[in-house]
């Protein structure tokens, strides 16, 4: 029974909360969506909250139903196998993503969607299983994961060059797509995790010091 308990507790239900809630959003006027999406002029001024939830709001339904889609299907997944990442992503690539977008983009004005934060996710998740295959040497599957990982760095590149999306080309009259965001979606994906992994190893390290420490003491002090 506890370890039904315990296996409850690894269900990646927020990802369906936080898909399900920007469907809820897009239920309110669009003066609504219009106080949470990124402003560039507005955030310079002071309104730091839509860094972070300008990401969960959409220009229309097929822009929605694309980014809310995607999210499902990678933030899903991904809290269900490494939660620890997942939560990396979803806290912290929105206002990353938001920031150098303001540096690396400035005559965008406005910015909306899910689509930068769905790249972070699927990028995370081809890292993961990457890392994965390496430690069981499955070279097929990793050459499968890398080719992955290699469309999602491609995709954002061939839009620039393209100037337009391969999914959603139509979010409103005078609205362009930020390829640009997808790239840093991904480059923020990867810089988590190597960040994570990293600590991980140092955290292990120590964990594995103290305990070889704690043995050499109890060793001595048999002695």
């Amino acid at each position: 029974m506890s370890k039904v308990a315990d296996k409850s507790k690894q269900l990646p239900w927020i990802s369906g909360v936080i898909g399900v809630a920007a469907c809820f959003l897009a239920l309110f006027p669009d003066t609504f969506a219009s106080a949470l999406q990124y402003d560039r002029e507005l955030i310079l001024e002071g309104e730091y909250w839509r860094l972070f939830t300008g990401h969960f709001v959409h220009w229309n339904s097929a822009h929605l139903l694309w980014d809310v889609v995607v999210f499902f299907a990678c933030g899903l997944f991904l809290e269900w196998v490494r939660r620890s990442l997942w939560v990396s992503v979803l806290i912290l690539a929105p206002v990353t993503i938001s920031l150098a977008l303001l540096v690396l983009q400035p005559d965008m004005n406005y910015y909306r969607g899910l689509s930068a934060l769905d790249m972070s996710l699927f990028a995370a998740i081809c890292l993961q299983a990457m890392s994965f295959c390496r430690l069981k040497k499955k070279s097929a599957l990793l050459l499968m994961w890398g080719f992955a990982f290699v469309t999602s760095v491609l995709k954002p590149v061939m839009e620039t060059v393209l100037g337009g999306t391969f999914f959603v080309s139509h979010f409103g009259e005078g609205v362009e797509a930020s390829p640009l965001s997808h790239l840093l979606g991904v480059l923020v994906a990867v810089a988590l995790f190597k960040a994570i992994s990293f600590w991980k190893t140092v955290w292990n390290w120590v964990g594995c010091s103290h305990s070889f420490r704690s043995r050499k003491l109890s060793v001595t002090s048999i002695s």
